[in-house]
């Protein structure tokens, strides 16, 4: 009789792809997801009947984006829940080359595995809690400001794409009609509360990305000083941080009303 539930087992792990680098180094992706839906992969190298099994740095990789930074043995509250789960799944990790491993015997491999996949999988979604709650606010206020673009029926463009003279390349939120560009910021890397813009330079593009030009920050000055001071950033392609509360200045500089 036919086991319907081992054939599908059967199918689910032959998904997997085993690629060979050299001999006694393999790839190994696997049909399990990681918190960004992508098949997880890992690096098994083999010999003398040991192996390593490793992540090639991927997760650290992945911490380090999301804002979170690792120290084995510190008493940061995220490190000692990774350090937690890295010890209870029996893996390590090497500063060095700052990747998480694993080693074993040949005979082991296959239930270890299993352990390791489940710890960088649960590593990796240490960074779910901080990232996962930023995304989600951005993508809350981008509906916010795209709704309210419609609303004024303004044209714009979404994600355009710059290449400065100095090989400076970015995607930011918004091409208006008027030419400037907006991007949307967080308070804290947290709430989403600011746009910001700036007049597109291709020839300083790249001191752009490094903000290091004026930042005009001007929630509590009187209307005609933020008018002011606005009018001579924009003359001068500096850049200039709106709260969205103050849709005056949103209509009047960014929707062009």
């Amino acid at each position: 009789m036919i086991n319907p539930i081992k054939e599908l087992c059967d199918a689910y792990f032959n998904m997997s792809i085993v690629t060979s680098k050299r001999d006694g180094v393999y790839h190994v992706t696997l049909p399990i997801l990681d918190r960004l839906n992508d098949w997880m992969s890992v690096r098994v190298e083999v010999a003398n009947n040991r192996c390593r099994i490793s992540d090639c740095g991927y997760v650290y990789q992945d911490l380090e984006l999301a804002g979170i930074t690792y120290i084995p043995g510190s008493d940061s509250k995220n490190s000692i829940i990774i350090d937690t789960i890295k010890n209870n799944l029996q893996c390590s990790f090497d500063n060095d080359i700052s990747e998480f491993y694993l080693e074993c015997s040949l005979d082991e491999l296959g239930r270890k595995l299993l352990y390791f996949l489940q710890a960088i999988s649960h590593i990796d979604f240490v960074a779910y809690g901080t990232q996962g709650f930023v995304s989600n606010n951005h993508v809350r206020f981008r509906f916010t400001v795209s709704s309210y673009f419609r609303s004024k029926d303004c044209v714009y463009e979404e994600e355009p794409e710059y290449k400065g003279a100095k090989g400076f390349s970015h995607s930011f939120n918004y091409r208006m009609a008027n030419g400037c560009i907006v991007d949307l910021l967080s308070e804290n890397n947290l709430n989403y509360k600011y746009a910001i813009m700036y007049k597109w330079d291709d020839a300083r593009a790249g001191e752009l990305s490094s903000y290091d030009r004026s930042l005009y920050v001007l929630e509590n000055y009187p209307r005609s000083v933020k008018l002011k001071a606005i009018d001579e950033a924009m003359d001068n392609n500096d850049i200039i941080r709106f709260s969205w509360d103050d849709k005056s200045l949103i209509d009047r500089y960014i929707v062009g009303i």
